[in-house]
Protein backbone atom coordinates (compact mmCIF):
# COMPACT_ATOMS: atom_id res chain seq x y z
CA UNK A 1 0.00 0.00 0.00
CA UNK A 2 1.33 3.26 -0.59
CA UNK A 3 2.02 5.99 1.85
CA UNK A 4 1.40 8.72 -0.31
CA UNK A 5 -1.04 8.59 -3.55
CA UNK A 6 1.32 10.40 -5.58
CA UNK A 7 2.48 8.53 -8.54
CA UNK A 8 6.04 9.55 -8.62
CA UNK A 9 7.87 9.22 -12.17
CA UNK A 10 11.71 9.42 -10.38
CA UNK A 11 11.12 9.60 -6.65
CA UNK A 12 14.88 10.58 -4.86
CA UNK A 13 16.22 12.14 -1.63
CA UNK A 14 13.52 11.18 0.97
CA UNK A 15 14.40 13.42 4.48
CA UNK A 16 12.87 13.30 7.44
CA UNK A 17 12.26 16.53 9.46
CA UNK A 18 12.18 16.51 13.23
CA UNK A 19 10.36 19.45 14.06
CA UNK A 20 7.42 18.88 11.79
CA UNK A 21 7.52 15.43 11.59
CA UNK A 22 6.85 15.21 8.18
CA UNK A 23 9.10 13.03 5.40
CA UNK A 24 9.84 15.21 2.14
CA UNK A 25 11.01 13.85 -0.95
CA UNK A 26 11.29 15.12 -4.92
CA UNK A 27 9.89 13.96 -8.46
CA UNK A 28 13.05 14.66 -10.63
CA UNK A 29 10.91 14.01 -13.65
CA UNK A 30 7.76 15.48 -12.60
CA UNK A 31 9.64 19.23 -11.48
CA UNK A 32 7.76 18.41 -7.60
CA UNK A 33 8.58 18.49 -4.28
CA UNK A 34 6.66 16.36 -1.80
CA UNK A 35 5.45 16.10 1.74
CA UNK A 36 3.84 13.66 3.73
CA UNK A 37 2.34 13.85 7.00
CA UNK A 38 2.23 10.11 8.45
CA UNK A 39 1.01 11.25 11.57
CA UNK A 40 -2.31 12.70 9.40
CA UNK A 41 -1.64 11.36 6.40
CA UNK A 42 -1.65 14.79 4.78
CA UNK A 43 0.20 14.90 1.54
CA UNK A 44 0.71 18.31 -0.76
CA UNK A 45 3.39 18.65 -3.71
CA UNK A 46 4.63 22.18 -5.03
CA UNK A 47 5.53 22.84 -8.05
CA UNK A 48 9.44 23.61 -8.83
CA UNK A 49 10.77 25.88 -11.28
CA UNK A 50 13.44 23.02 -12.52
CA UNK A 51 14.60 19.41 -12.06
CA UNK A 52 15.83 19.07 -8.78
CA UNK A 53 17.20 15.64 -7.05
CA UNK A 54 18.24 16.24 -3.86
CA UNK A 55 16.98 18.01 -0.58
CA UNK A 56 18.44 19.47 2.71
CA UNK A 57 16.52 21.02 5.38
CA UNK A 58 18.66 24.31 6.26
CA UNK A 59 18.49 25.60 9.88
CA UNK A 60 17.15 29.09 8.84
CA UNK A 61 13.61 27.45 7.52
CA UNK A 62 13.02 26.27 3.72
CA UNK A 63 15.60 24.15 2.04
CA UNK A 64 18.74 23.96 -0.20
CA UNK A 65 18.27 22.09 -3.15
CA UNK A 66 20.68 20.19 -5.86
CA UNK A 67 18.97 21.25 -9.47
CA UNK A 68 19.62 20.72 -12.82
CA UNK A 69 20.86 24.56 -12.64
CA UNK A 70 22.90 24.58 -9.75
CA UNK A 71 22.40 24.93 -6.23
CA UNK A 72 18.85 26.65 -5.02
CA UNK A 73 17.05 27.85 -1.92
CA UNK A 74 13.67 26.97 -2.08
CA UNK A 75 11.06 28.35 0.25
CA UNK A 76 7.80 25.64 0.29
CA UNK A 77 5.29 28.56 2.04
CA UNK A 78 6.02 30.79 -1.03
CA UNK A 79 7.29 28.47 -3.18
CA UNK A 80 10.01 30.95 -4.06
CA UNK A 81 13.42 28.96 -5.95
CA UNK A 82 16.31 31.38 -6.08
CA UNK A 83 19.77 29.49 -7.81
CA UNK A 84 22.75 30.64 -5.45
CA UNK A 85 25.92 28.69 -7.78
CA UNK A 86 25.48 26.74 -10.83
CA UNK A 87 29.11 24.75 -10.87
CA UNK A 88 28.34 23.58 -14.08
CA UNK A 89 27.88 25.60 -16.43
CA UNK A 90 30.60 24.40 -19.29
CA UNK A 91 28.67 20.67 -18.80
CA UNK A 92 25.08 22.29 -20.19
CA UNK A 93 23.97 18.53 -20.87
CA UNK A 94 24.10 17.60 -17.43
CA UNK A 95 22.02 17.60 -14.52
CA UNK A 96 21.87 17.08 -10.75
CA UNK A 97 21.43 13.80 -9.57
CA UNK A 98 21.76 12.59 -5.75
CA UNK A 99 23.01 14.61 -2.76
CA UNK A 100 23.61 14.67 0.86
CA UNK A 101 24.05 17.01 3.83
CA UNK A 102 26.98 16.26 6.64
CA UNK A 103 27.17 17.01 9.48
CA UNK A 104 29.40 20.26 9.11
CA UNK A 105 26.48 21.74 6.81
CA UNK A 106 28.10 21.10 3.67
CA UNK A 107 25.99 19.81 0.98
CA UNK A 108 27.52 16.99 -1.54
CA UNK A 109 25.57 16.93 -4.62
CA UNK A 110 26.52 14.53 -7.69
CA UNK A 111 25.76 15.48 -10.99
CA UNK A 112 25.13 12.93 -14.53
CA UNK A 113 24.95 13.35 -18.31
CA UNK A 114 21.06 13.57 -18.85
CA UNK A 115 20.96 11.11 -21.18
CA UNK A 116 23.34 8.92 -19.90
CA UNK A 117 25.91 8.91 -21.77
CA UNK A 118 29.30 10.16 -21.60
CA UNK A 119 31.04 10.40 -18.06
CA UNK A 120 30.85 13.63 -17.71
CA UNK A 121 29.30 13.62 -14.09
CA UNK A 122 31.71 15.20 -10.85
CA UNK A 123 30.82 15.22 -6.90
CA UNK A 124 30.58 18.38 -5.53
CA UNK A 125 31.10 20.18 -1.86
CA UNK A 126 28.81 23.68 -1.24
CA UNK A 127 30.35 24.52 2.24
CA UNK A 128 28.22 26.32 4.75
CA UNK A 129 29.87 29.99 3.17
CA UNK A 130 28.58 28.90 -0.12
CA UNK A 131 31.94 28.46 -1.27
CA UNK A 132 31.56 25.04 -4.20
CA UNK A 133 34.20 22.46 -4.78
CA UNK A 134 34.85 19.75 -7.30
CA UNK A 135 35.91 17.15 -5.64
CA UNK A 136 35.71 14.03 -8.27
CA UNK A 137 35.09 14.45 -11.83
CA UNK A 138 35.00 11.54 -14.72
CA UNK A 139 31.82 9.67 -12.96
CA UNK A 140 29.21 8.05 -14.51
CA UNK A 141 25.83 8.31 -12.32
CA UNK A 142 26.59 9.31 -8.65
CA UNK A 143 24.69 7.98 -6.73
CA UNK A 144 23.75 7.03 -2.68
CA UNK A 145 26.17 9.82 -1.48
CA UNK A 146 26.14 9.54 2.30
CA UNK A 147 28.70 10.41 5.02
CA UNK A 148 30.07 8.96 8.52
CA UNK A 149 28.74 10.67 11.59
CA UNK A 150 32.47 11.87 12.10
CA UNK A 151 32.35 13.41 8.71
CA UNK A 152 35.62 10.96 7.91
CA UNK A 153 34.28 9.14 5.24
CA UNK A 154 31.81 9.50 2.13
CA UNK A 155 30.12 6.85 0.43
CA UNK A 156 29.56 6.93 -3.23
CA UNK A 157 28.12 4.46 -6.02
CA UNK A 158 28.74 5.20 -9.76
CA UNK A 159 25.65 3.12 -10.99
CA UNK A 160 26.49 3.15 -14.42
CA UNK A 161 29.45 1.38 -13.08
CA UNK A 162 28.09 -0.36 -10.75
CA UNK A 163 30.55 0.46 -8.28
CA UNK A 164 31.12 1.49 -4.67
CA UNK A 165 33.55 3.97 -3.53
CA UNK A 166 34.78 4.75 0.08
CA UNK A 167 36.50 7.74 0.08
CA UNK A 168 38.36 9.48 3.08
CA UNK A 169 38.05 12.79 4.28
CA UNK A 170 40.13 15.40 5.82
CA UNK A 171 39.19 18.22 8.23
CA UNK A 172 38.06 20.58 5.46
CA UNK A 173 36.25 18.04 3.21
CA UNK A 174 38.95 17.39 0.49
CA UNK A 175 38.96 13.86 -0.29
CA UNK A 176 42.29 12.20 0.46
CA UNK A 177 41.72 8.92 -0.87
CA UNK A 178 39.40 6.40 -2.78
CA UNK A 179 38.90 2.88 -2.50
CA UNK A 180 36.34 0.42 -3.97
CA UNK A 181 34.53 -0.77 -1.06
Amino acid sequence: VPAAPCANALGESPIWTIGEERLYWLDIARKQLHWLEPSTGRHAAAELDCRASAIAVRSSGGFLLGTERGFALFEPATGKMDIVHNPEPERHWNRSNDGHADCKGRFWLGTMDSSEQQRSGAIYRLDPDWRCTRVLDDLGIPNSLVSTPDCARLYLADSREQVLFACELDGDGAITQRNVF
